[in-house]
C-alpha cells in the first residue's frame, strides 16, 4: 500500500465524528468484503510470521486470529488479531487495486473491528472539494510528505548538534562522571543560539581596591561596572575560622527531634585556615545579570532584580567562563568553595545565623516565605553580604561528602567525583525553607547538572592559578 492510502485515516476518530463538522469532509465507504475470507488472505501464515519478527521484534510465534474483511475504494482488508505480553494487537493485510500485497501492523493499517463496520465514514483528508481526484490527493500529500520530512531533518540536525554540546559542556566540567541520557536532558544550552558576544560588552572597575585589597578592611567594597549592570563585591580576608555546628548552637525546636539530628550530623566542627583573600558577590547572581552574559533567562519566577533560579551547577560554571573574559588581569570569577562561603556568610560570627541565633524581621531572613523576594532587601552581615539565609540554593564548586575532609589550609572538598551520586554542595537554604535549612553551616547537594528553580549561585573574584 503508498503512503498515501495508509494516511488516509491519520486524522480519523470514529468516536467522535462530529469533530469534522466545520471543516469540508471527503466521503469514503467502507463496506464488507463480498466473496473473501481467511482463506483468500493473500499473505502466508510464514509471511505474516516473518513481518512480525523483522518489524515488530517478536521472538516467538503467536496465535493469528481472523476477524473480518473490508473494501474501500477497491482496496481489500484482511484484518487479523494477535496477543504478545497479554495484550492485544490488531494486523492487516492489504491487497491493493494492482494487486500488490501489504502486511501493516503499525496504527495507519490496524484498525479495530468497529472500524470496519459497514456504514459511512467522514475522514477529514484536507481535500479541497469531494470531487478531488485521487492522483491529486496523492500528489498533494507527496509534497506534504516531502515538506515534513525536510522539517524533520533539519530538526534532528538541531537536536544532535544541541546534543553534541551539551556532551562538550558536561565532559568539560564533568570529567569523570558518566554522561548519562539523564544528565544531558537537565542541560540547557540555549545560550548557543542567544549567544553573547561578552568581550563586546563594555566593563569598567576600579584598580585601586585590588591593588590594594591586602590592606582593606573585611567587607571593603569593589565594584565591577559590566555591560550597565553594577556588580558590588565585598572583601574577605585571609583568616582562620570554626566551620560546622558549634557543639552549643541549639537545635530547632525539640531536642529530641530525630530529623534535626540527623541534619546535624554532616556539620562536623573544625578549625579552617584560608590563607588567600577574595572577593565575594553582595548579593546572589540576578536574572538581569545572568539575562546579560547568556543571553536568556532560565529563571522560572522572572525579575530583573530576583535572584537567577533554573540554575544547574555546569550552567554556573559556563557563566563564570563567560564573564571571566572581561575580569581584570590575573583575577578570574568562580564559585566560591564550601569553606569560602561559609566564611563570608559568617563574617566572623559563631551564631546560627550571621546576625544571631534568631532572625527577626527585617533581617536576612529570605526562607519561609510565600514568594521569591528580590535580592538584597534585608540586613547584610558584618561584611556587607546580603541573602545568605534562604533567597536561592547558591552551588559551591565542591563535590559533597557527608564528612568533611580534614583539611585545615584551605579545603577543597575531595578531588574526585564520588563513584556512587556524584553530588555538588549547595548552601544558604532558599525562601521556601524551613529555618534550620537555611543556618550559616547548612549542607545540601544534588546533581551538578540539576537546574530546579530555588537553585541558583554567587560568585567570588580570586586571583588566578598560575599555569607550570
Amino acid at each position: 500500500m503508498t503512503k498515501q492510502t495508509t494516511v488516509l485515516f491519520e486524522d480519523y476518530d470514529p468516536s467522535n465524528l462530529n469533530e469534522w463538522d466545520d471543516v469540508l469532509p471527503y466521503e469514503f465507504v467502507i463496506k464488507e468484503s463480498a466473496g473473501n475470507d481467511e482463506t483468500t488472505c493473500p499473505a502466508s501464515f510464514d509471511e505474516i510470521y516473518d513481518y512480525l519478527k523483522t518489524e515488530d521484534g517478536l521472538t516467538r510465534k503467536v496465535k493469528l486470529t481472523f476477524v473480518r474483511t473490508a473494501e474501500m475504494n477497491g482496496i481489500v482488508y484482511w484484518l487479523w488479531k494477535f496477543r504478545s505480553g497479554g495484550d492485544p494487537f490488531y494486523l492487516t493485510v492489504v491487497r491493493e487495486p494492482d494487486g500488490q500485497t501489504v502486511i501493516g501492523s503499525d496504527d495507519a493499517y490496524s484498525y479495530t473491528p468497529e472500524q470496519y463496520l459497514v456504514c459511512d465514514y467522514y475522514v477529514n483528508c484536507d481535500y479541497p472539494s469531494p470531487s478531488t481526484s485521487w492522483e491529486e490527493f496523492q500528489k498533494e500529500r507527496d509534497a506534504k510528505a516531502k515538506k515534513q520530512a525536510l522539517l524533520e531533518e533539519k530538526e534532528e540536525e538541531k537536536r544532535l548538534h544541541e546534543e553534541d554540546a551539551k556532551r562538550k559542556i558536561l565532559a568539560k566540567w564533568l570529567d569523570g562522571c558518566e554522561l548519562s541520557e539523564w544528565k544531558l536532558s537537565f542541560v540547557k544550552p540555549e545560550y548557543l543560539s542567544s549567544k553573547v558576544d561578552v568581550l563586546s560588552l563594555p566593563a569598567t572597575f576600579s584598580e585601586t581596591e585590588i591593588e590594594n585589597e591586602d590592606k582593606l578592611a573585611p567587607g571593603a567594597l569593589w565594584t565591577f561596572n559590566v555591560g550597565g549592570v553594577a556588580v558590588k563585591f565585598h572583601w574577605c580576608p585571609p583568616g582562620q575560622f570554626m566551620m560546622g555546628r558549634p557543639p552549643e548552637e541549639p537545635y530547632p525546636g525539640d531536642e529530641l527531634d530525630l530529623t534535626w539530628l540527623k541534619l546535624y550530623k554532616d556539620e562536623l566542627y573544625h578549625p579552617v585556615i584560608l590563607t588567600k583573600g577574595f572577593w565575594i558577590t553582595e548579593v546572589p547572581v540576578t536574572q538581569e545579570l545572568y539575562s546579560l552574559i547568556m543571553g536568556y533567562n532560565p529563571s522560572e519566577c522572572q525579575g530583573p532584580r530576583r535572584p537567577a533560579g533554573n540554575v544547574s551547577w555546569v550552567m554556573a560554571q559556563v557563566f563564570l567562563e563567560e564573564i571571566t573574559k572581561l575580569a581584570p588581569k590575573g583575577r578570574v570569577f568562580q564559585l566560591p568553595t564550601e569553606a569560602q562561603w561559609e566564611y563570608a556568610c559568617r563574617a566572623g560570627t559563631t551564631t546560627r545565623y550571621n546576625l544571631g541565633d534568631e532572625l527577626k524581621g527585617g533581617d536576612a531572613s529570605n526562607f519561609s516565605r510565600k514568594a521569591l523576594p528580590e535580592v538584597g532587601l534585608g540586613r547584610p552581615n558584618l561584611w556587607g553580604i546580603y541573602d545568605m539565609h534562604g533567597l536561592i540554593e547558591e552551588w559551591c564548586s565542591d563535590w559533597y561528602r557527608k564528612k568533611y575532609l580534614l583539611s585545615k589550609k584551605d579545603p577543597i572538598g575531595p578531588k574526585d567525583p564520588p563513584a556512587k551520586y556524584p553530588t555538588k554542595v549547595l548552601r544558604g537554604g532558599y525562601y521556601l525553607s524551613s529555618p534550620a535549612s537555611c543556618r550559616s553551616c547548612a549542607r545540601e547537594s544534588n546533581s551538578p547538572t540539576i537546574d530546579w528553580p530555588e537553585f541558583g549561585f554567587r560568585f567570588i573574584m580570586a586571583r588566578a592559578e598560575k599555569t607550570k
